[in-house]
């Protein structure tokens, strides 16, 4: 099975610990979150991951190199960069088979293969992965039938608007056809763009939720207290 990990973000809220390296090789807990993510990966049996890049994460490729745990790592560049939507349709177009995508600055310890089962289960085009925040105005929020479809998707909702406090928490289960529905060569964001016309179109796109660990390191204080967690949990090593 192959997966995506999005590395290509500017990482502008966490200045000045991104201004000498990509967000994505940020240590959290002694080691950068990409290895982290990538060592998630291999142990639910990922056999190729493609690491979506911009000019400003090439570090990534010395730090990781062609080979982890038995995957084989790929690299696919995007300059100008076209957001996850055109990172996802440029790699992605032409596969046969469902598909992880992860974002890049993310902990987590999401059971992946459960994950895939539940999607199979349910006959998904897309799975989503969910976790409860305090704060729904930062994420992307959806309103959850009990069934596990998700009904809607907002994008960064005001708190008087929020469905629910249910975000993505940025890693997703793609059906390879869905890739034919994302406009090429355009930047786009599948946050912005797909995600919210499926759910209000009433297709199969379920949520998986999750409520073990998962941080979002992109701003400093989430940044702190993922590192606080992976200490307080004797996990940072």
């Amino acid at each position: 099975m192959h997966a995506i990990v999005l590395v290509g973000g500017e990482g502008r809220r966490l200045r000045s610990l991104t201004d000498d390296m990509p967000k994505p090789l940020i240590p959290v807990g002694g080691r950068p979150v990409l290895h982290r993510l990538l060592d998630l990966l291999a142990r639910h049996g990922i056999s190729d991951v493609t690491l979506a890049m911009t000019k400003r994460s090439a570090a990534a490729h010395d730090s990781v190199g062609d080979e982890w745990q038995g995957m084989v790592v790929h690299y696919a560049y995007d300059e100008p960069p076209l957001g996850s939507g055109g990172a996802i349709e440029g790699i992605a177009a032409g596969w046969a088979e469902p598909f992880f995508v992860l974002n890049g600055d993310i902990v987590t310890d999401l059971d992946l293969r459960a994950m895939r089962a539940a999607h199979e289960a349910a006959g998904a085009e897309l799975t989503i992965s969910l976790h409860e925040v305090h704060d729904p105005t930062a994420y992307g929020i959806v309103d959850l039938a009990p069934d596990g479809r998700i009904k809607c998707f907002v994008e960064k909702p005001s708190a008087a608007d929020a469905p629910s406090r249910l975000a993505n928490s940025g890693v997703w289960l793609f059906d390879p056809a869905l890739v034919r529905e994302i406009p090429a060569g355009r930047l786009n964001r599948v946050e912005d763009e797909l995600f919210p016309v499926l759910a209000a179109a009433g297709r199969p796109i379920h949520g998986f939720c999750h409520t073990g660990l998962w941080f979002d390191i992109g701003t400093p204080e989430t940044y702190r207290e993922a590192e606080q967690a992976l200490s307080e949990s004797g996990e940072g090593t």
